[in-house]
């Protein structure tokens, strides 16, 4: 991921259309790519398997918020797993967790959505819980 990133940051100064076959897709190139189009950028594609760059001359300065943190979110999930504990988990994107929150939820770790973006994950009292890995698993590919 840091790789398309620093990819996508030479070529925006560059000239001309600059195209990324095979980038990846995850939240965060979505969100990189929004940060540089709120500065003036021409990105698209961002998100996607095919990112395209055309080139400009000056970005800006902007105050950004970037796109809260799905790694932290899922640890502190599995960490509720883990101990049978409760926890809720403030300011999240549920739709970036969507897989991790199924395979919780298949262990038997009970997951809320609630208002603002926050989820609350409640272990089970006697966790039995099994990890199977596999090569591109889906669980969290970002590491």
């Amino acid at each position: 991921m840091a790789a398309k990133s620093d990819s996508e940051l030479g070529k925006v100064y560059a000239d001309g259309e600059t195209i990324i076959e095979n980038a990846a897709c995850e939240p965060e190139i979505r969100d990189f790519g929004d940060f540089f189009n709120a500065m003036g950028a021409n990105i698209t594609g961002h998100g996607t398997p095919t990112i395209k760059i055309e080139g400009v001359r000056n970005l800006s300065a902007v105050t950004y918020t970037p796109i809260p943190d799905r790694i932290v979110a899922g640890t502190y999930m599995c960490a509720a797993a883990l101990t049978g504990g409760e926890i809720e988990i403030e300011n999240c994107e549920p739709t970036h967790l969507r897989i991790v929150m199924e395979k919780l939820g298949e262990m038997g770790v009970s997951l809320k959505t609630l208002t603002g973006g926050n989820i609350l994950a409640t272990g089970c009292p006697d966790p039995v819980i099994k990890f199977f890995f596999r090569v591109f698993s889906r669980f969290l590919t970002a590491f």
